[in-house]
């Protein structure tokens, strides 16, 4: 998935109507995208792992505006148990 970047996610999300879990470690995901995936099953989604912890330093990584997007569309979900973050550039006003 090394060339899934926020462009794709924005479109897969289009096209769903519900998802439970999702890994994006290892792509190109940042804040529009992981805002594009948050938007599209914000009543679902339960899982969301987009580890870099392992990954070259990028711009391409989610940072305090994608954060905030996700918390935004996840406000009402009562089904989101698990997010992993590690690596990204989320800082202390993000968290």
């Amino acid at each position: 998935m090394r060339g899934f970047d926020d462009g794709s996610c924005a479109a897969v999300a289009a096209g769903l109507d519900r998802l439970e879990e999702v890994s994006l470690i290892g792509t190109k995901v940042g804040d529009a995208g992981l805002a594009a995936l948050a938007a599209g099953v914000r009543e679902t989604l339960a899982s969301i792992r987009l580890d870099s912890a392992n990954l070259p330093v990028s711009k391409d990584r989610v940072g305090d505006v994608g954060v905030a997007a996700l918390a935004r569309a996840l406000g009402e979900n009562s089904t989101l148990t698990e997010i992993h973050l590690n690596g990204n550039r989320v800082t202390d006003a993000g968290a």
